[in-house]
């Protein structure tokens, strides 16, 4: 619960910029991180999976805040090394609107906002498990701003 109330602080934050500058949905606001979008455990079943938790943020950032969740080249960008199975969908890049990136292509060849670096680059394990150790399980996420 914690995890998602500073979800919330951050989107909400918008607002205190939009203040400041004087309109509506006018700031260069962008945020970033691990967010640690593992999905939510609630109680009385009502859990959701880490696809509803991000559709959820989603949604609330683009109605109420004119933000969006920018597109990356992987989704995958947390992996604890090949001794362990656990990866995940955790690092994301939240950005006004109005703002606009460089694009990159994916794997589809599809144009993103992001490009993933770091351990997502090595095609065997050892590589991969490499370059963890010297650096971070989380994969570096490269954007530019155009404006």
């Amino acid at each position: 619960m914690l995890r998602d109330d500073m979800l919330y602080r951050a989107v909400k934050f918008r607002h205190v910029l939009d203040n400041m500058t004087g309109g509506h949905h006018t700031s260069n606001y962008i945020f970033l991180g691990d967010l640690n979008t593992v999905g939510m455990k609630y109680p009385f079943d009502l859990d959701i999976n880490y696809e509803k938790e991000l559709e959820k943020w989603d949604k609330r950032a683009s109605k109420y805040y004119g933000m969006r969740r920018l597109s990356k080249t992987h989704n995958i960008t947390y992996r604890a090394g090949s001794g362990s199975s656990l990866q995940g969908n955790l690092d994301h890049v939240y950005a006004a609107k109005h703002l606009n990136f460089k694009q990159f292509k994916n794997d589809q060849n599809q144009d993103v906002d992001i490009k993933v670096m770091g351990w997502v680059d090595f095609a065997t394990l050892a590589d991969q498990d490499t370059w963890i150790a010297d650096y971070s399980d989380h994969s570096l996420l490269y954007f530019e701003v155009l404006k």
